[in-house]
């Protein structure tokens, strides 16, 4: 009987400490740890894909679909700085308008293009020819006269300078002038290759100016 009572004193202590152990509250928080150092940074990733090319604004095809003349311009700016400048005109527009006149077997072939999108306030940068063909598409089919006019050019240096440029030239016989000359009376497709220069008093670098380009137009022949 004594060994019962004792046993059972001591489960009944350690059950207390049980109760006591378990039934105790939680501590006050610690105080939280120092931040540690920043990871070393990861390694780039793959270049993405390269996207779609966009789709041309509304109205360009319309703008550009009766070609272009190139231009390209080599002489020397009003500040005596040497300059080379290569421009497409290929933009047109119903107000200067091509034309075909044909007069005693002279054949009257006039173009003119912008250099961008045409708008009677904003943009007045052309370019207008004028080329009179002798018998034209006959065997003795002859150049007769060149006009080329350049209007408002901005010519921007690698300086970020600039200046106003305009043309004005005119040949006779322009044969020695003119390469490759063709056109195609069913569509009015012309097509040329030039290289003349022009002298200082006809351009307003100041200086004699190097003119050399491509014409591929087709020509816009209003009806009577």
């Amino acid at each position: 009987m004594k060994k019962v009572s004792i046993l059972f004193i001591a489960l009944l202590s350690i059950s207390l400490g049980f109760v006591s152990c378990s039934d105790g509250e939680d501590g006050l928080p610690g105080k939280p740890g120092l931040d540690g150092d920043p990871g070393q940074p990861g390694s780039n990733g793959e270049p993405g894909a390269d996207g779609n090319d966009g789709n041309n604004a509304i109205g360009y095809d319309e703008l550009t679909q009766y070609g272009s003349v190139t231009v390209n311009l080599e002489g020397t700016r009003p500040d005596n700085v040497p300059f080379e400048s290569s421009v497409a005109f290929k933009y047109s527009n119903t107000q200067v308008i091509d034309g075909i006149d044909v007069a005693n077997n002279v054949t009257s072939l006039y173009s003119a293009r912008f250099l961008s999108t045409p708008d009677g306030a904003y943009q007045d940068v052309y370019l207008e020819s004028l080329l009179t063909v002798d018998n034209l598409g006959e065997d003795n089919e002859v150049l007769g006269d060149l006009i080329f006019l350049i209007t408002n050019l901005p010519v921007v240096g690698e300086d970020n300078k600039y200046f106003v440029l305009n043309v004005a030239f005119q040949q006779a016989n322009p044969t020695d002038i003119i390469q490759n000359f063709a056109f195609d009376a069913t569509n009015n497709h012309l097509t040329y290759s030039y290289s003349f220069s022009v002298n200082a008093d006809n351009n307003t670098s100041g200086f004699d100016l190097n003119v050399s380009g491509e014409v591929d137009v087709y020509l816009l022949d209003k009806l009577n």
